[in-house]
């Protein structure tokens, strides 16, 4: 469900980037072409009323639907010119109209400074200390750090009855002290023997937290462990204005951070929550990505063979949900299409990518989930009928998904990447020139570095070999990263399809392989940096000889990228589509099509 990877065909590691890059922060909110709303999260501003008021000159611009504030708005709740001082830095903030839904837009929560609570709510008109509110689906809840959450507490059990309530929704928690910290207080034990439990049991998206003055993001967070699958974002915002505090690196949860002044921005999609944050001269220092609980996984197919019938809608157990739609008309005359998916257009889902098959024009079309045609591209000369390998994924540190195309069949590994917005050239290479090969492609961040690699597989007829790029270069040549797996014998040449994810839930992106010819359609998974093989799989019978497209996506939602197989075209082939886990064990076998049909099934997994 929620998961802060996507490991679908793309292998697209969605961005956590700690960028250093000058913006003017009101040029932000273009940041994506639509969202539901936007808000924004800071703390502990107290009495640095320059950096406070430094940090509000950034936040006002983005003209968001409201903000969080995490705590200790002053040094002393009893002192009136301080509150006087805090509401006139604020007052762009609070001063604009309150949005429909809303009935106010600026909440605050409990900090240390705010104890006692009296003088606190006075100024907020009576506000609890612990409340609730619903937006555009979503839920957010503020919990009060002084006033008792213990087990069967009178707060502990309003959060338990809150979150029951509304665990079908969004949910985004904010409070004062810190569950992960790297700041001078560190994680406080009591919210993780009673909050961060429950957190966990009711699918809260992500917690923001003060009192340390720094800035500070987690890696999802399970069970006090990395889990890139069902973790929780852990956000500390402390530098709203108080003297900065002292940031120690080093901690396992750290994904980035650093004593800075700053708040978090925030754009929330039907199944996203984008994130940027802006330090006080208006200079983003992070960035990240969290697909939510509501995010559904699918599977699409495709047939290599015949580009007229239908892309079909399966669910992750192989059952059929919709007849799907047509790629190309009745009349195109292809032998069929490959498909990939990736959210290029920032709406929140995946996109279907296809590129069309031999005996026609190469052109690639974007398609939402629904079959709706969203762009064209033609990647390559009319005269080129070779068919086309496509792929999507973030290659130059966006958060935009770009469109790689490759010539899959012929004497040219081609390959171009395309910008989704203005179909814009960014990469324009020939991977194996001293080889009459083809080429196949994905797209994954194989080394960690934030933006996705282009893999590529050689075609038939070659050594198969599988060679890495990097694409984020001031020329359309990338560079050629210096690691090459040779994944089978000098004389096997049957031709590669490649594919990328994380099957064991280290983290790392793995690197799996098919033959796209030859016997028992065997599969191989490698680990990137080692170069180590990990799993191999003969996921079809002795006899069966026509090799195996590949595809690799989490079908269960347990944070390990499964091993899913489908049969090429031959002879004896059938539109069999086999998942295996990391065991080898077969989860799931299905046939996409009429059994009728011969092979030459493509599939890959979509998040929606």
């Amino acid at each position: 469900m929620k998961k802060l990877f996507s490991l679908g065909a793309v292998c697209g590691v969605l961005v956590f980037l700690l960028l250093g890059l000058n913006v003017n922060a009101a040029t932000i909110q273009n940041y994506l072409n639509d969202w539901q709303f936007d808000f924004e999260a800071y703390g502990d501003t107290r009495t640095g009323d320059t950096a406070h008021q430094e940090v509000v000159n950034q936040m006002v611009p983005l003209n968001s639907d409201f903000v969080l504030h995490v705590g200790d708005l002053v040094n002393s709740a009893s002192s009136l010119p301080e509150w006087q001082t805090f509401f006139s830095i604020t007052a762009n903030l609070m001063n604009k109209p309150i949005k429909n839904g809303l009935t106010r837009n600026f909440y605050p929560a409990v900090g240390n400074h705010e104890v006692p609570v009296a003088d606190y709510q006075a100024q907020f008109n009576n506000i609890p200390t612990y409340y609730s509110f619903d937006y555009f689906g979503w839920h957010f809840i503020s919990i009060d750090n002084y006033e008792d959450f213990a087990t069967g507490s009178t707060q502990y059990n309003w959060l338990v009855n809150d979150l029951s309530a509304n665990q079908n929704k969004e949910i985004i928690v904010w409070f004062h002290e810190p569950a992960y910290s790297s700041g001078h207080h560190g994680p406080n034990a009591t919210v993780h023997d009673y909050l961060i439990p429950l957190f966990e049991q009711y699918g809260v998206a992500v917690v923001f937290n003060g009192h340390d003055h720094i800035y500070e993001r987690t890696y999802p967070i399970y069970q006090n462990a990395v889990n890139y699958n069902n973790g929780i974002v852990y956000v500390v915002t402390g530098g709203g204005g108080a003297p900065l505090g002292n940031f120690t690196t080093g901690n396992w949860w750290t994904a980035a951070g650093g004593s800075e002044y700053e708040f978090v921005y925030l754009q929330a999609t039907s199944s996203k929550l984008y994130a940027n944050v802006v330090n006080n001269n208006g200079t983003q220092i992070d960035n990240f990505t969290v697909d939510l609980r509501k995010n559904s996984k699918y599977l699409m197919t495709s047939l290599e063979q015949d580009g007229r019938k239908n892309i079909k809608k399966f669910n992750t157990s192989g059952s059929l949900l919709s007849d799907g739609f047509k790629a190309y008309s009745k009349k195109a005359k292809n032998d069929g299409v490959r498909i990939a998916s990736g959210d290029v257009n920032m709406d929140g889902n995946d996109e279907l990518i296809v590129g069309s098959g031999s005996n026609s024009k190469s052109w690639v079309k974007v398609f939402d989930i629904n079959g709706n045609l969203l762009k064209k591209i033609y990647p390559f000369k009319k005269d080129y009928l070779g068919g086309v390998d496509v792929a999507a994924g973030d290659v130059n540190g966006d958060n935009i998904s770009e469109i790689a195309v490759s010539k899959f069949t012929g004497e040219s590994s081609k390959v171009k990447i395309f910008k989704y917005l203005d179909k814009s050239v960014i990469f324009d290479r020939i991977i194996y020139p001293k080889l009459e090969s083809a080429v196949a492609i994905t797209l994954g961040d194989v080394d960690n570095d934030w933006t996705d690699e282009l893999i590529t597989g050689t075609g038939t007829g070659v050594r198969s070999k599988i060679r890495f790029y990097n694409i984020l270069t001031t020329n359309k040549k990338g560079s050629k990263i210096d690691k090459e797996i040779k994944p089978f014998k000098k004389d096997i040449v049957d031709g590669l399809d490649v594919a990328c994810g994380d099957i064991n839930n280290d983290g790392n992106l793995d690197i799996g392989v098919s033959k796209l010819a030859g016997d028992k359609g065997k599969v191989k998974v490698f680990e990137y940096s080692t170069k180590d093989l990990i799993e191999e799989i003969n996921v079809f019978r002795k006899e069966h000889v026509s090799g195996a497209n590949l595809e690799m996506f989490d079908v269960n939602s347990d944070g390990k990228a499964e091993v899913i197989a489908s049969q090429r075209l031959a002879e004896d082939s059938r539109p069999t589509v086999k998942i295996y886990d990391n065991n080898k064990s077969l989860l799931e076998k299905f046939s996409a099509y009429s059994k009728k049909t011969s092979g030459g099934v493509v599939v890959v997994g979509v998040n929606y």
